[in-house]
């Protein structure tokens, strides 16, 4: 391999890659969202990691290389897209050509997609109902009184923001304005389809600024808005809440109502109920930030049937 320098990715070790690359390398984490970064270090060190086994050079990336990887790939189709992404960045990175573009690449990608095809899986969606559901008197948890407040509110804000878990964790308390009636806005300074830091301001109802309200109050909050509980009792109020936090806050929540969800529930949970509300698709997409409208109907795909030419004509038919 030519020369070549370590790289440190995600905790896992250093993986050697071209020299020339480490300078990319630097700019692109400055360049990307920490999202994006990530898993660009785990798709570095999975092919690394296969190229060990395999027993062939990782660098440059060729297309003989990149046929054997596909013909073996076990894993989501979603997944290996990403890869298959990366991988194709990472060889221009390094200054070679790539070796996607060659036609036997691209037809072993194809046959790999055909074979892994399954419907793909997503959030279970968190309605506004699963939030009323939730915040019944006859439903309560073990957790401290602090710990349900701050989970009611950061589940109102990721709803009506229809925020990323990584946005929503990144908030802070100056980000925050109260309007005249009651409702609020908040700004996300960054997010996934805006890194240039232009910021996108979202609308707070009047029931998510009275939870947001209660939870600063209790909680003294002057940083980030939402941080962790210590022993369910102290704020943590120098750091943000954590990743796993987040997460742990929808399965309290859901443990409750009977369901399994994720930070990315209520973005989902949003969207749907916007398209059942009949609000229309170009503001649907400006309320999440999408770019597409293809992530908005993947969400609501079942709305979607729901009310088609079938279900229109069962009800025409009485039946």
């Amino acid at each position: 391999m030519a020369d070549s320098c370590g790289v440190q990715v995600g905790g896992g070790g250093a993986v050697a890659v071209p020299a020339p690359w480490q300078s990319w390398w630097e700019r692109a984490r400055l360049a990307y969202a920490p999202e994006s970064v990530r898993a660009l270090e785990g798709d570095l060190k999975a092919w690394a990691v296969w190229c060990q086994a395999a027993g062939v050079d990782p660098w440059p990336i060729t297309a003989d290389a990149l046929l054997g990887w596909l013909d073996g790939y076990v894993g989501a189709v979603a997944s290996l897209r990403r890869r298959l992404a990366s991988l194709r960045i990472l060889a221009r990175a390094s200054g070679g050509a790539d070796p996607t573009k060659e036609e036997r690449v691209r037809l072993a990608a194809k046959a790999a997609f055909r074979r892994l095809a399954a419907p793909q899986g997503q959030a279970q969606a968190w309605t506004w109902g699963s939030t009323r559901a939730e915040t019944s008197e006859e439903l309560r948890g073990r957790e401290s009184h602090l710990v349900r407040v701050r989970d009611q509110a950061l589940v109102r804000v990721a709803y009506d923001t229809l925020a990323r878990s990584s946005e929503v964790r990144a908030l802070r308390v100056e980000d925050l304005s109260e309007q005249p009636d009651g409702t609020g806005v908040i700004l996300l300074k960054k997010t996934k389809t805006d890194q240039e830091r232009r910021g996108s301001w979202r609308y707070l109802s009047a029931d998510t600024m009275r939870a947001v309200r209660a939870w600063v109050r209790q909680s003294g909050v002057k940083s980030w808005l939402f941080c962790g509980v210590d022993q369910g009792v102290y704020p943590v109020t120098d750091k943000p809440l954590s990743a796993i936090g987040a997460w742990r806050v929808y399965q309290r929540m859901g443990a409750r109502i009977g369901g399994d969800y994720s930070p990315h529930s209520t973005r989902v949970g949003a969207a749907c109920d916007m398209v059942a509300g009949g609000i229309e698709l170009p503001a649907i997409m400006q309320a999440g930030g999408w770019r597409s409208p293809e992530m908005v109907a993947r969400y609501s795909a079942r709305l979607a049937t729901a009310s088609g030419a079938a279900a229109t004509l069962a009800k025409l038919q009485n039946r």
